[in-house]
């Protein structure tokens, strides 16, 4: 894997982007919001990546993250929103537009293999148990460079006076916080999107993606940008939503500690 086909995949992917053009504003707001993501996650798995990885696993890994969001764009077309449970998994969307164009025909099977499980991954609750070691990690790699970015988003959105409601999942941004979904929180366990009544709920389970982080350099990025006590600060005075932040707060502590 080389420079000049990581470079010829970003020409295909600015090109292919360039076509969604909207009129409205905010339309086009939205699409451009997912084509910036996606040069910040290749920039995250590569600093996270780099650690860990050879010169030429790297490569591997950028061109996942270049490609993890592929299907947001038409996803966005079709559906004006970029809930998978509104509209239709993304990340199988990708690979659908991976496969139909040939992206990876420069690269080897079990490397393209490699890319496309990591992709479908991406996204999913939880990570198969009997995948291979090496899916694994790139799958980890993207799930985390995407939350990492992901967070930057939404507290620069939650900050504004006039939220993008496709950001907020067009959840209602009532004060309401569901109990449920603390506790599904405080018991480290995934939530189903589909459970989520309010924003707030939201805000809760996108901090209790911690949990779901698999790497050091990942802790340390997340404790220097604040990201989760950014998140609190947006949310209402409230016992439930303080208890799942310290508790969030004492976890990464502990992992850093480590």
């Amino acid at each position: 894997m080389n420079e000049e086909i990581f470079l010829t995949l970003k020409g295909w992917f600015n090109k292919y982007v360039s076509t969604y053009s909207f009129p409205n504003p905010t339309d086009q707001r939205n699409i451009d919001l997912k084509f910036e993501h996606t040069y910040k996650v290749v920039e995250l798995i590569t600093t996270i990546g780099e650690e860990i990885l050879s010169a030429e696993e790297l490569y591997l890994a950028k061109i996942t993250a270049l490609f993890h969001d592929l299907g947001r764009f038409e996803q966005y077309k079709r559906y004006k929103t970029f809930s998978d449970a509104k509209s239709e998994d993304h990340a199988a969307l990708a690979i659908k537009i991976i496969l139909e164009n040939d992206l990876l025909a420069e690269i080897s099977q079990e490397s393209s293999q490699l890319i496309l499980k990591a992709i479908s991954y991406h996204n999913k609750m939880n990570l198969p148990e009997d995948e291979t070691d090496k899916v694994l990690l790139y799958s980890k790699l993207i799930r985390d460079a995407d939350k990492l970015d992901i967070w930057r988003v939404v507290i620069n959105d939650y900050n504004q006076e006039d939220n993008n409601k496709v950001v907020g999942l067009g959840l209602t941004s009532k004060d309401d916080i569901s109990n449920s979904i603390c506790q599904q929180i405080i018991a480290e366990k995934p939530v189903d999107y589909k459970d989520l009544k309010t924003l707030n709920d939201l805000k809760l389970t996108q901090m209790g993606w911690v949990y779901d982080i698999n790497f050091q350099k990942s802790l340390k990025i997340i404790e220097e940008r604040e990201y989760i006590d950014k998140l609190f600060m947006t949310l209402p005075p409230s016992d439930k939503a303080r208890e799942v932040y310290e508790q969030i707060k004492s976890y990464i502590n502990n992992k850093l500690a480590l």
